[in-house]
């Protein structure tokens, strides 16, 4: 039985990735380029795709798989321009709902 405090950070990484598919999404519609200026929809419809595969994977297993963010933010340091940083700080924000409680 998942006690108090794994349910509570069960919800905050479900609150997180959906912080962060939201931006994706928002950065879709403003049409968001890459840091070589060509549009980034094909970039962004696959962090979403993979930010919803992980999602799964996480409510299932409570673990955010370290690799996958990790390669995930270097892919993604390779074309987002310098000043778009909402989507690796709601990144962040699933880093931070996946540490361990202190």
């Amino acid at each position: 039985m998942l006690e108090n405090r794994d349910l509570a950070r069960a919800s905050d990484l479900d609150r997180a990735f959906d912080a962060a598919v939201g931006q994706v999404r928002r950065s879709l519609e403003r049409g968001l380029t890459t840091r070589q200026g060509s549009p980034a929809d094909a970039q962004l419809r696959k962090l979403e795709s993979e930010l919803e595969m992980q999602r799964a994977q996480v409510l299932k297993t409570g673990i955010v798989d370290r690799i996958w963010f990790q390669q995930t933010l270097r892919w993604i340091d390779e074309w987002l321009p310098e000043t778009e940083i909402m989507l690796i700080a709601v990144l962040g924000r699933i880093a931070r709902a996946a540490a361990p409680p202190v």
